[in-house]
């Protein structure tokens, strides 16, 4: 009895320590919620099990490998079987102090634990990696109900958690070998607590909980995508502006909800002056101390194509503003930079994908990112374009494009009452939330992200958001319609009716603005960049000027060694490097002592995978920064180096 005593004191002291997850928990174990996992359970295992046959059976072998990996759109699957397999062989002989010494991704170290267990029953398969796999399912659909039910009700989280499950191309991505369900679980566990913000009233220990909970997410979510920090940061930000307007409204203080936003957004202001000043300055000895490696000479390693385009020069009195506002705008034209970087480089990867979208477009500084701004949201929101459903895919075939043009069609629905949902109570502003986070995120991967099928798998997060808006937003049209008379409801039936067709008549029109690969460019690419491109003789008769600019690397790699050199040096000369690295995202500024007169000058780079790239007879006078940007090309990618 007394043993009961304490155990019931025990559970009463943590039911008032975490109100909230006492409330959710208890609603999860309700009847209808335990009957949907548990059918999703079900249906997600017999899938698996489907799946591992007909790969064995090679009922279709173009699409199903043995090991039941649908290579034609989770590609990726291959590189991290092979890392399991690895570790699972590391586990088995070396133990777990050898196996927790290896670096490689969270999700490839949890399939490897499964693959040192099952590999004797299903080899290293789909079906051995089911358990984790099966786990972050349930975790997404569990979390779409329980946040369903935060921002709407029970009906809501029940009805946007069967929504969910029954992704079909969700369904599929989780029966591979891929980190997105873990991501999409990790995700949902932040905005979860983000939104409690808004919902509940913390104590200090509630307070202390859910900042820990909310710590471990983001942990997880930026070890398995450090990108993700942005999307992290912003949504942040939203759920402490939204939380202002909750005290205003209610008019009272809620310090403790306060706590966890504000240490999230003094961490991101206090990390980013760190990330933005990575690099540092370097000299070229003048005369240089050694003639280095010789141009003429082949080197070791594999080369790769390059290109030099010449665009208009910085003023760099103007442009080194000492200013708070110069300041400012420079490193926005570094974040924009970036963001343009990153974009090449997904075109130069899915370059014979045959599904990228305005693959030209050029972000350059924070001007062409805000023109691009409206045709990011446009391809975030919208694409695949209506005009592509019945297409024949080149990977996914026909089948794979009336799917994803189905599941858009779908998607323009929740976007509509999406816009119910905010609007309608309860909880507004916590709907407020989610349609703000989502429209962020959509729009950012529309910027970065120029092909539709990378873009369409990173969009499940946002997706899942929509989803709960959408299941919010029909409840709250569904509840009041049911009292009305039919002719009235008929009504609205028609007025729904003609708003999708207004939004697919806006979807059709956004896909006429540019096509697929090869499409016109936005924001500073087509004719403009192919002329820049054709500038790649050195000015002549050049000879005055400053010597000094700052090399920016955007080439996704890292690199071990620089080498700048006068055109008409028979070798490299040193490494301005030295023993430091340069790496991506890096800015370097490189200094000449005033006495070099050289005009003419040869820069070679060499990446830590021993490839490397050299351009020759580059006018560096009155060059204010160099940026080497991965770019797609025909037939491979090219590194090109922009001399501004």
């Amino acid at each position: 009895m007394k043993g009961r005593m304490q155990n019931r004191s025990l559970s009463s002291a943590v039911r008032e320590s975490l109100p909230f997850f006492g409330q959710r928990l208890s609603a999860a174990a309700s009847l209808s919620s335990r009957r949907l996992l548990a059918a999703a359970a079900l249906l997600h295992i017999g899938l698996a099990v489907g799946l591992f046959w007909a790969g064995r059976a090679q009922v279709a072998p173009s699409l199903i490998d043995r090991d039941g990996i649908m290579g034609f759109f989770a590609f990726d699957s291959y590189e991290y079987q092979h890392g399991a397999v690895r570790l699972a062989e590391v586990l088995r002989q070396g133990g777990v102090g050898a196996w927790a010494a290896e670096s490689a991704p969270v999700h490839v170290k949890l399939i490897s634990i499964q693959f040192a267990l099952l590999e004797p029953l299903f080899g290293y398969s789909t079906l051995s990696a089911e358990p984790v796999n099966l786990l972050c399912y349930l975790a997404v659909v569990g979390l779409t109900l329980a946040l369903g039910r935060e921002v709407g009700g029970r009906r809501v989280g029940l009805l946007a958690a069967g929504f969910v499950a029954l992704w079909p191309t969700f369904l599929l991505h989780t029966l591979q070998l891929l980190k997105d369900s873990l991501f999409i679980a990790g995700a949902l566990v932040l905005v979860l607590c983000v939104t409690t913000w808004l919902t509940r009233t913390y104590d200090a220990r509630g307070a202390i909980v859910m900042g820990a909970l909310t710590g471990v997410a983001i942990s997880l979510l930026l070890l398995i995508r450090v990108n993700f920090a942005v999307v992290v940061f912003m949504l942040a930000l939203f759920g402490f502006a939204l939380l202002v307007v909750r005290q205003t409204v209610e008019r009272r203080p809620l310090y403790w909800n306060m706590l966890c936003p504000l240490l999230i957004l003094g961490a991101g202001l206090l990390l980013l002056p760190l990330h933005s000043t990575r690099g540092g300055q370097k000299f070229k000895h003048y005369p240089s101390d050694g003639s280095g490696q010789p141009k003429a000479v082949a080197s070791a390693g594999v080369q790769v194509s390059t290109n030099v385009s010449y665009l208009p020069r910085i003023d760099r009195e103007s442009a080194a503003s000492p200013t708070s506002t110069g300041r400012v705008y420079a490193a926005a034209d570094r974040v924009a930079l970036r963001v343009g970087s990153v974009r090449y480089r997904f075109s130069a990867f899915y370059r014979e994908s045959g599904s990228n979208i305005d693959p030209d477009a050029r972000i350059i500084d924070i001007r062409s990112l805000f023109h691009h701004l409206p045709r990011a949201f446009q391809i975030g929101c919208c694409a695949p374009f209506p005009s592509t459903w019945v297409a024949s895919g080149k990977l996914i075939g026909s089948a794979g494009k009336l799917l994803s043009g189905a599941e858009t069609l779908v998607i323009y629905v929740f976007e509509l009452l999406a816009l119910v949902a905010v609007l309608r109570p309860p909880r507004r502003l916590a709907a407020c939330l989610l349609l703000s986070i989502t429209a962020f995120g959509v729009t950012s991967l529309g910027l970065v992200i120029p092909n539709i099928g990378a873009l369409y798998r990173f969009r499940y997060t946002f997706w899942v958001l929509l989803i709960i808006l959408g299941a919010k937003g029909l409840e709250a049209i569904l509840t009041p319609a049911r009292r009305r008379l039919g002719a009235h409801w008929n009504g609205n039936r028609v007025a729904a009716g003609v708003t999708l067709c207004c939004l697919l008549a806006t979807a059709c029109a956004c896909s006429s603005q540019a096509g697929v690969t090869g499409g016109e460019a936005v924001g500073g690419g087509g004719a403009q960049e192919e002329a820049a491109r054709e500038t790649t003789s050195v000015r002549e008769g050049v000879t005055g000027g400053r010597l000094g600019f700052a090399i920016v690397n955007f080439t996704g790699s890292s690199f071990r060694a620089v080498y700048i050199s006068p055109s008409d040096s028979t070798g490299w000369e040193e490494n301005v490097l030295g023993a430091s690295r340069f790496e991506d995202g890096d800015t370097i500024d490189i200094r000449f002592n005033p006495e070099e007169s050289a005009v003419l000058w040869d820069i070679r780079v060499e990446a830590v995978d021993k490839h490397y790239a050299e351009w020759k007879g580059l006018n560096l006078r009155d060059a204010s920064r160099i940026t080497l940007l991965l770019k797609p090309d025909v037939e491979s990618a090219v590194v090109v180096a922009e001399v501004e």
